[in-house]
């Protein structure tokens, strides 16, 4: 029965963990991927009729869906690249959130 040293076990060790570091750095990285829905210029749809066009410019998300002040309800489960826009009954974004 070999066992292995002490500077070799703690050199794996210390490899198993950099590993493990670096694999939850990936999961947990708040780096936006391509599509996911970019929260940063949401300011500048309020306020202003809604244009698929332009929230799609603004924010890089693939799946846009529209809500009535009062009307319709979000879902709770979190999907990256969805916008939220909520209007008024003239079409005016009043809400702009990713989800």
């Amino acid at each position: 029965m070999s066992r292995v040293s002490t500077p070799r076990r703690a050199a794996a060790n210390l490899v198993s963990a950099a590993a493990a570091l670096l694999v939850l750095l990936a999961l947990a990285s708040p780096a936006a991927s391509a599509g996911d829905c970019q929260d940063g210029h949401l300011d500048l749809l309020l306020g202003t009729p809604y244009a698929q066009e332009k929230a799609t410019a603004v924010t890089k998300a693939r799946q846009i869906r529209t809500l009535l002040v009062g009307k319709e309800a979000a879902t709770a489960e979190y999907v990256s690249d969805r916008l939220y826009v909520v209007l008024n009954p003239k079409g005016i974004v009043v809400r702009a959130f990713c989800g």
